[in-house]
């Protein structure tokens, strides 16, 4: 059974309001995702604009690391 409360006061309303625009944002979220019509940006990326290896020590000794185990022999063996 489904209860809904008595809106007696103007915090009440806002809350509801609030509540059901977030539970609205998450259900299209999802429905986006679901769907592939989620084209944004993904950290790490070419098209993220944070993604600066130069800015970044830790980000530029990640991608050398990388480059060094692709070029590790024996890397793309299948068992």
């Amino acid at each position: 059974m489904f209860v809904v409360p008595a809106f007696e006061y103007p915090v009440n309303l806002f809350l509801g309001g609030l509540f059901a625009a977030v539970a609205l944002a998450s259900i299209v979220a999802l429905w986006r995702r679901a769907t592939g019509r989620d084209e944004g940006s993904r950290l790490g990326t070419a098209e993220d604009i944070t993604y600066d290896p130069f800015a970044d020590p830790g980000q530029a000794a990640r991608d050398r690391w990388e480059k060094a185990v692709r070029r590790l022999p024996g890397s793309d063996d299948e068992e």
